[in-house]
């Protein structure tokens, strides 16, 4: 798939390294629904990640992100097979692309010195290594 072909500007599916990559995204969104932040402009996408994390395990949630954002599946479709309501895949797809398109203005605003999303993903590896540590509490 071209660059241009491609809905959501995330690296598996354009193949273009300057956008950011699925698990860039995936981090994200689950770094916020462990902990969400009230103060934030859009807290309600924490809020649906949270709600959604409880209702299902982390892998699942992934799959759908991964269906959507990557093999461009439908919001409501990408849960077939998953025993995941449609409702909830549109929540997914929703905070997916929320997330995607948080990532890449960023980088689109960010000095050329700084990238936030390359601090946001360090952030989010050591909240990744911390979880998978305290075994996924």
């Amino acid at each position: 798939m071209t660059e241009t072909d491609a809905p959501y500007p995330v690296n598996e599916a354009t193949g273009n390294p300057a956008h950011s990559s699925f698990e860039d995204v995936w981090c994200l969104m689950r770094a916020r629904g462990h902990s969400s932040h009230a103060n934030q402009q859009d807290a309600h996408f924490d809020e649906m990640m949270t709600d959604v994390l409880a209702r299902y395990d982390e892998g699942t949630i992934r799959a759908v992100a991964h269906r959507i954002l990557v093999e461009l599946s439908p919001f409501r479709t990408a849960t077939i097979d998953l025993d995941v309501e449609t409702v909830d895949g549109v929540r997914v797809g929703t905070i997916a692309v929320g997330t995607l398109r948080e990532l890449h203005d960023s980088t689109d605003t960010a000095a050329s010195t700084c990238s936030l999303p390359k601090l946001a993903t360090r952030q989010c590896l050591r909240q990744d290594i911390m979880w998978d540590l305290m075994g996924g509490l």
